[in-house]
């Protein structure tokens, strides 16, 4: 059975790169993925996303049209929604500043990891502190208390009848 010659002609891998860019690029009618919206701008986005990978665009190509507003067919898809930049991206690029989005999470578990342990290693310290100077206050304790049995003791064989 013949192929249909618009499905011969996609070009390599334009299901996953489709995918990709569906839910790469975000809706500025509700800030959903274009993938998951079908209302508003999405459908246009995704027919523009179709067009670009059919004439060989790359995901790369295509995300920067879509950042740079390159051409009058995007700007005239986002310009009602007031959309610059990278604000169409559904997850930042991984370069320059937008690095720190994915570093300070890490840097922030590691940070938070050492406070709680160094307030763990102070309370034990002050346990152990305390500990030890509860089990003097408590020998203590028990001298004095003998001692004043011993007095009572005394005070009482005084009167012993």
């Amino acid at each position: 059975m013949a192929q249909d010659s618009s499905e011969q002609a996609l070009p390599p891998n334009y299901e996953e790169n489709l995918s990709y860019l569906e839910n790469m690029i975000m809706a500025p009618c509700c800030w959903r993925p274009v993938a998951e919206h079908d209302s508003g701008a999405g459908p246009v986005m995704k027919g523009e996303i179709e067009r670009r990978l059919k004439a060989g665009h790359t995901p790369e190509q295509i995300i920067d049209a879509f950042v740079n507003q390159s051409d009058e067919q995007i700007r005239k898809i986002l310009e009602p929604y007031g959309v610059k930049g990278e604000e169409i991206l559904a997850k930042p690029r991984v370069s320059g500043f937008n690095i720190t989005a994915y570093i300070m999470p890490v840097v922030l578990v590691f940070i938070g990891i050492g406070i709680v342990s160094l307030l763990f290693k102070r309370l034990l310290a002050r346990q152990g502190a305390a500990g030890s100077s509860s089990g003097i206050k408590a020998k203590d304790a028990v001298e004095d208390h003998n001692a004043y049995r011993d007095q009572i003791d005394d005070e009482l064989a005084k009167y012993d009848f």
